[in-house]
């Protein structure tokens, strides 16, 4: 569901003067937005993803680049 403001949130979140974002947060997380819009925001165990929705096509990139890095964060 969204805010009159146009923001998805799921989990912990506070958003302040942010429109049309979407916010994910794991259970006992908190991601907090001042003065955003049009952001995805996930936030999930250790990693942090900030992308501009437009772009959010473009995750699979950070995906590949953490394979190719061996990253822990996968």
């Amino acid at each position: 569901p969204q805010d009159a403001a146009g923001n998805t949130l799921q989990g912990g979140g506070i958003l302040i003067d942010a429109r049309g974002c979407v916010v994910s947060a794991d259970p006992g997380h908190l991601v907090a937005a001042i003065g955003v819009s049009d952001l995805v925001i996930i936030q999930a165990g250790k990693a942090v993803l900030v992308a501009r929705k437009e772009d959010e096509a473009r995750v699979k990139e950070v995906v590949e680049n953490l394979k190719k890095s061996g990253s822990e964060h996968l």
